[in-house]
């Protein structure tokens, strides 16, 4: 699968934000936000939204939990599928350089109705994604303080405190935001770094003992009985892990470029992860000394890499994970509020204008605010870390289902406008990342039909009421 790109401006060339400006026009909007983010930044954004390190240090038995080191091939497998979902994603994305992402596009190619629904699950997915965030944050930062055994309303209480510090940095302007981002950027890629270099030598020029390549294709025990449910539920760690495809996008109409620049630092923060994660992942497994205290322990990753590294190395790891998780809650936060506010400016809710407000810094202030009040409120509907991180996967990788659906329908029709990127062979990879999609939905569910069976049809049906009784009134074009 490659990408066809038209040929590429010359180094360190930009197109002039008034080219952008005036795409915008096209597609019926007047420049309101404020275009701050360059294709690095772009990139940045989409990387921290995977935050592997971060994720896989407090998500790490989510896979391993399941099928042991098993769970390396179902990552590695399951997280290619969702690279192929990505590069539909950005090819849609970079059609609509909206803010809003795929709501955008849903609406633009299939209607007002799905549309709204569209946007109204992707929303919920970021604002869950917050929660998770917040939730796996808790424990790890408490343990720093010698605080163990979180009562349920500690774990809110705290998680709530780390929602609040997310949503006052949104409120900043978006280049200061794009900043603190940076530097998760850089956290994440030296914990990745320090894990698989640090253990790589460890294991083969300073003899550390490890596990033999063969302990990989086992399940080290894990398993009790047929294998191959818990092969198909330890896909959750590669789907909440590897998604928010379009988190870049929702900040296209303030990022340079962006019909270009937003998908191809997109699949390339997704191929990134693809590497990167299987890499740690591989060197963890190996690094393994006992399966037992793995299982048992409260920082499994730590647990692993104290014995090779050194306790005051797998601490800082941690530490660096731990910021890189949090930036990974602020940027989320970020796109969220966006697409709030690319709906107010549609009229999709009744009370729009109060969503649409933008303060001086042009940030979506009440967007940010509504957004983190939505993420706390997940976290007392379930503090459980594994639920919310199925709720998180289910309702993201249902909107990229009806959204790489619909793109697969309008590449059959020719009826996506012209676009800087375009995707080879694009109808077989819509339809495989369809598939996937609509399979990944169904395997989440099935882990916990209640909780995340109900819960997801809570949140549709609450989609469809309000779409009838809450919507406002579409705003005049602004063309």
């Amino acid at each position: 699968m490659t990408e066809d790109l038209q040929s590429p401006p010359a180094s360190g060339e930009r197109t002039p934000s008034g080219d952008d400006d005036a795409q915008l026009r096209s597609l019926g909007y007047q420049p309101e936000l404020r275009r701050a983010l360059g294709s690095l930044s772009s990139f940045a954004l989409q990387f921290s939204t995977v935050c592997f390190s971060g994720a896989i240090v407090v998500a790490f038995l989510v896979g391993f939990g399941q099928v042991g080191p098993l769970s390396l091939w179902t990552f590695a497998g399951a997280t290619a599928l969702q690279v192929v979902v990505a590069f539909c994603i950005a090819e849609l994305c970079s059609a609509y350089p909206l803010a809003g992402g795929v709501y955008q596009v849903v609406t633009r190619q299939a209607g007002k109705f799905l549309g709204w629904q569209v946007g109204w699950m992707i929303q919920i997915a970021h604002f869950a994604s917050v929660g998770l965030g917040a939730v796996g944050l808790t424990p790890l930062i408490c343990n720093w303080f010698g605080i163990e055994n979180l009562s349920h309303w500690e774990t809110v209480g705290m998680s709530g405190l780390i929602i609040l510090a997310t949503t006052l940095l949104n409120l900043l302007r978006v280049k200061l935001v794009a900043l603190l981002n940076n530097f998760g950027v850089v956290a994440e890629l030296l914990a990745s770094g320090t894990i698989i270099i640090g253990c790589l030598a460890a294991f083969f020029v300073f003899g550390k003992p490890h596990q033999p390549l063969s302990f990989l294709f086992t399940d080290a025990g894990v398993v009790n009985g047929s294998v191959v449910l818990p092969l198909i539920f330890s896909c959750l760690l590669s789907a909440f892990i590897v998604s928010g495809f379009d988190v870049s996008g929702t900040a296209g109409e303030e990022t340079h470029n962006a019909s270009r620049s937003v998908p191809v630092m997109a699949v390339s923060a997704n191929i990134v992860t693809l590497v990167i994660g299987s890499l740690v992942l591989f060197v963890l497994m190996l690094g393994i000394s006992s399966v037992d205290g793995t299982l048992n322990s409260a920082s499994p990753v730590k647990f692993i890499l104290a014995p090779i590294l050194g306790t005051p190395v797998a601490t800082t790891i941690e530490v660096l994970a731990v910021l890189a998780l949090f930036v990974n809650g602020m940027v989320v936060q970020l796109a969220g509020a966006r697409v709030l506010w690319a709906q107010g400016r549609d009229g999709a809710f009744a009370g729009s204008r109060f969503l649409r407000k933008l303060s001086k810094d042009h940030v979506p202030v009440n967007g940010v605010l509504i957004s983190g009040v939505i993420a706390f409120l997940f976290i007392l509907y379930t503090a459980v870390f594994n639920v919310l991180a199925a709720i998180l996967a289910v309702t993201w990788a249902l909107s990229y289902a009806v959204a790489v659906a619909v793109g697969l329908r309008s590449r059959l029709k020719n009826g996506l406008p012209e676009r800087a990127f375009r995707l080879r062979g694009g109808p077989f990879w819509y339809g495989l990342a369809t598939i996937w999609s609509l399979a990944l939905v169904g395997f989440l569910v099935y882990q916990d039909p209640v909780k995340v069976g109900f819960g997801t049809l809570g949140i549709v049906v609450i989609g469809v009421i309000l779409y009838f009784t809450a919507r406002g009134k579409a705003p005049a074009a602004s063309s």
